[in-house]
């Protein structure tokens, strides 16, 4: 009886995690993602990875790509140009995705978006082709 009701929890947990990163685009494989929990250094090492370099320096840098990295590339936002509002509704529709952070961990990235990649600003030209 107990194999079924962890077979049936297990269930569950495994769809919620699936349909948590659904909904968003361009999600990576599963051993492409990064790690759900923080690391033991706060991010310090997500943040110094040279990896995101259409990410600029700045207050929420670190938040936002370990917030983001769960379910897709987190330079995905250097293609977006929105004010503070706009990247606020950002967040709440990656909020209703199942991106996991705390309200003010979401105000703290779309602060740092909104001042990276206000309106007008011009996009960054393509990478080259591999």
């Amino acid at each position: 009886m107990h194999r079924f009701a962890l077979a049936g929890i297990f269930a569950v947990l495994s769809t919620l995690a699936f349909f948590g990163c659904a909904n968003a685009q361009d999600a990576p494989a599963p051993a492409a993602a990064a790690p759900s929990a923080a690391p033991a250094d706060g991010g310090a090492a997500l943040a110094a990875d040279e990896s995101y370099k259409r990410l600029p320096p700045g207050e929420g840098r670190d938040t936002k790509i370990r917030v983001c990295s769960v379910c897709h590339d987190p330079e995905r936002a250097a293609d977006e140009r929105r004010d503070l509002e706009g990247f606020q509704a950002l967040m709440s529709e990656m909020q209703g995705n199942g991106a996991a952070a705390t309200g003010e961990e979401f105000e703290k990235i779309a602060q740092y978006l909104a001042k990276s990649f206000p309106p007008g600003k011009p996009k960054d030209a393509a990478p080259p082709a591999p």
